[in-house]
Formats: C-alpha cells, sequence, structure tokens
C-alpha cells in the first residue's frame, strides 16, 4: 500500500513539475511575442513618418546572420559529440535567428508591407507554438499549414497579374515544402513515429499520431492551391472560407479530445 502511494504521489510530482515548466515556455514565448510586436509596430510607424533605418537594420541583420551561423557550429558540435538532447533547441534558436535577419533583409527591399505582414506574424506564430505545446501534432499540423495557405494566397494574389511567374514560384517552393513534409510524415508512420536508426534515431511524431488526418490536411492544402492556381483571385475568398473552416471544425475536435 505504501509504495503505491508513494508511486501515486511521485508520477503527481512529476505531472505538476510538466505542467509548470509547460506554463513557463509559454510564458516565455509571450513575452518575447510581444517584445517583437511591439518593436514591429514601432518601426511600421516610424517608416510610416518617413524615418529611414535601413542601415542600421543592415547591420543588425548581419549580426544575426553570424549569430545563426554560430548556432549551425554549435549543433554540428553536438551532432558530432552525440549530445542529442541539445538538437532541438539549438534548431529552434537557429530558426529564430535566420526568421529575423531574413524577416530584416525583406524590411530594407520592400519596407511597409513586409511590417504588415510582421505585425499579423508575431502573435500567428505565438499561437502557433502554443498549439505545437498543448494539441495534439495533427491539429499543430493543421494549423501550421491553414495558415502557410492563407499567407501565400493572401501575398500572391497582390501579383497575380503583374507578375504571374513569381506568383507561381512562391505557390510552387510552398508546395515542394508541404510534399517534403508528407514523405518525411511517411518515412515516419513506416517507422512507428521515428526517423533515423541507432544513435540517429530522432521521434517526430507520439505513437498514436492519426497519420490519416495529417495526409488530409496535406491533400486538402494542394488541392486548395491547385483550384487557386487555375481560377486565381475570383476565387480568393472561397478558398480563405475552406482554409478557416478546416481550421475552426478541426480546433474544435482536437479540443475535445483534450478533455
Amino acid at each position: 500500500m505504501a509504495s503505491k502511494k508513494s508511486l501515486k504521489a511521485k508520477s503527481k510530482i512529476e505531472k505538476s513539475k510538466k505542467e509548470d515548466e509547460l506554463f513557463y515556455r509559454m510564458l516565455a514565448a509571450f513575452v518575447i511575442a510581444l517584445i517583437l510586436e511591439i518593436t514591429v509596430v514601432t518601426l511600421y510607424r516610424r517608416y510610416c513618418a518617413g524615418a529611414n533605418y535601413r542601415p542600421v537594420l543592415r547591420t543588425i541583420m548581419w549580426t544575426f546572420l553570424w549569430l545563426t551561423a554560430i548556432d549551425g557550429a554549435a549543433f554540428i558540435a553536438s551532432l558530432v559529440t552525440k549530445r542529442f538532447k541539445y538538437l532541438r533547441s539549438l534548431f529552434a534558436l537557429g530558426l529564430f535567428l535566420f526568421g529575423c535577419a531574413v524577416f530584416l533583409r525583406l524590411v530594407n527591399l520592400y519596407g511597409l508591407l513586409t511590417l504588415k505582414i510582421g505585425c499579423i506574424a508575431c502573435p500567428v506564430i505565438l499561437l502557433l507554438y502554443i498549439s505545437y505545446l498543448i494539441y495534439q501534432p495533427e491539429f499543430f499540423m493543421t494549423f501550421l499549414l491553414s495558415a502557410l495557405g492563407v499567407f501565400t494566397i493572401w501575398i500572391t494574389r497582390r501579383v497575380y497579374y503583374i507578375n504571374y511567374y513569381k506568383h507561381l514560384y512562391v505557390m510552387f517552393g510552398v508546395s515542394l515544402f508541404i510534399l517534403a513534409t508528407a514523405i518525411v510524415t511517411f518515412f515516419a508512420m513506416k517507422n512507428k513515429g521515428v526517423l533515423g536508426k541507432g544513435e540517429w534515431r530522432l521521434r517526430v511524431f507520439p505513437p498514436r499520431t492519426s497519420y490519416l488526418s495529417l495526409f488530409i490536411t496535406y491533400g486538402l492544402t494542394l488541392l486548395l492551391f491547385g483550384i487557386y492556381l487555375i481560377f486565381g483571385p475570383p476565387i480568393f475568398y472561397p478558398v480563405m472560407v475552406v482554409f478557416a473552416g478546416f481550421l475552426f471544425v478541426s480546433a474544435i475536435y482536437y479540443t475535445v479530445k483534450l478533455m
């Protein structure tokens, strides 16, 4: 009896620790997103007033690129020394630094348009991270691809008639990313959610992942891209409604599954 009680007490302590860690991660993500949002909105207002921070932003961009290179070296060193527990954190940090550098480069090229996108992207990325922490991987991928699809179609609608080939290249690049994700998912499914062998095994999906839901999401996104490529901006709003409706239904379904 005593051993059972001690096991229950330990499980409760571990559960509370995981919940606390989850809360601290979400809190840190919220603070970072808030700082980034304030920075982007401030830059947007300054640019609207006629300010020009391109030389400063270019310097900051190169700083982020150098930090990304350092992070990449640390990532490779962790691989060589087989310290796999640091890989996810280093990859996330490198992705963040490189993303900031790309964003600053786009601000230098396109100015206000990029800053407008940044104002929307900060809260969306925050919600994506929270869904990654709380929800199942199926809903995270649904949210990610829906947001990516809406963003891609919204951006390319502006240049559909002006520069059709640029629009085509962007849609083709995003479609390749979705296909690559589907291929990775397929190989992970064949190996019970794991990629690689031996010491180089990496768990991509948890054991109870519904792979059918993932492939439905991939297929629906590619189908909507194909329909939009054929008919163009006249069906912009119907495509947006389908993306939003699918995301809304998925959110309800996976929220109920969490309960």
